[in-house]
């Protein structure tokens, strides 16, 4: 229930429910609706939708098909469009739970989705195998970790970013 969960917030923070929602709304990972165990982010900000980033997201959607934009209907993959992942340097770029992937192909993005219907979720550009939604948004939150050096590293590592 978002909209009770926003105004419970609001009466805890002596806010409106209106600013409350503007903020949830704004921060496209705070969840309002279910999503998919792998949110598959891309950008279609101009230098990444110059070099491809905009035929990522539409062939993301063909695969999964228009409910991805939601949930698909395994439950496995939520897609979305985002502004900017602040990585023009790596574009196009994708993320998986909010884990990087630079320079991806469309081929690269075909074997990204197939992988992870299988279970082989692909290591990320920057190091490590992001895991699922609910941990990695726990993880996030500053509550528990996930299993393994390497994810602890990547997840250490993404602390320092601004």
């Amino acid at each position: 229930m978002p909209r009770e969960g926003m105004r419970e917030v609001a009466d805890v923070l002596g806010l409106t429910t209106a600013e409350v929602e503007a903020v949830a709304t704004f921060y496209t990972m705070l969840k309002l609706q279910p999503s998919g165990r792998y949110v598959i982010s891309m950008c279609t900000n101009p230098s990444c939708s110059l070099l491809g980033g905009r035929r990522l997201y539409e062939r993301a959607r063909g695969i999964l098909g228009e409910a991805s934009e939601r949930v698909t209907d395994d439950g496995l993959f939520t897609v979305e469009e985002e502004e900017c992942l602040a990585a023009c340097d790596a574009a196009p770029v994708v993320t998986v739970n909010y884990t990087y992937y630079d320079r991806v192909t469309e081929e690269q993005l075909d074997a990204m989705i197939a992988g992870i219907r299988e279970g082989r979720v692909p290591e990320a550009s920057r190091g490590g195998v992001p895991g699922d939604l609910r941990d990695v948004s726990r993880l996030l939150a500053g509550e528990g970790s996930l299993p393994g050096p390497k994810l602890q590293q990547v997840a250490a590592k993404g602390e320092n970013r601004a």
